[in-house]
């Protein structure tokens, strides 16, 4: 994977405005940024490196992640799902209502850092689906909200008919 995102970045005019010094610290950049993206379960990812001639400009990255957490011994519903986002309001979402929440932090070094977060509960499962955006661009908070939303819009549970589950069951049951 790492070769492939260099290479894709290679391909760019601000790769080749830049000073083989500086193409090694962006590959380092890149590098550093995929293994966070994926030890992180990102499925999304921006990095934004700036332009050739804004020297001044630092690094800057967006993530959009989904996490399905279980809640067994209870069903997920929209009261675990306020706890979990710390909000009320509402969303449509790909897999009925869910709740959408916005914040800033402060990160270790100061920065500020937008968040946004739906939660949705899987409609009489104990699963809740958790699509989190956040960026290092406080400029994009708007836009990362707007994704987050519009990719838990997109959300869909695969869930085989109640009749083949039963006929499983009842092979099984056959079968012993």
């Amino acid at each position: 994977m790492r070769d492939d995102l260099v290479g894709l970045v290679a391909r760019t005019p601000l790769w080749a405005a830049l000073d083989e010094r500086r193409r090694r610290g962006a590959a380092a950049v890149l590098v550093s940024v995929a293994r966070a993206s994926a030890s992180s379960g990102a499925v999304v990812t921006l990095l934004r490196l700036g332009s050739a001639g804004d020297v001044t400009s630092e690094p800057e990255v967006s993530t959009i992640s989904l996490t399905w957490l279980r809640t067994a011994p209870l069903r997920a519903d929209l009261t675990l799902a306020r706890l979990v986002v710390q909000s009320d309001e509402r969303v449509d979402t790909g897999i009925g209502p869910g709740l959408v929440a916005r914040r800033v932090e402060r990160t270790v070094t100061g920065a500020l850092s937008p968040t946004a977060q739906v939660a949705a509960p899987v409609p009489g499962s104990i699963w809740l689906a958790v699509v989190t955006g956040t960026t290092s661009a406080p400029q994009y908070a708007d836009v990362l909200h707007d994704a987050v939303v519009a990719f838990a819009a997109g959300l869909r549970v695969d869930r085989p008919p109640a009749s083949n589950a039963a006929a499983r069951t009842t092979a099984a049951v056959d079968a012993r």
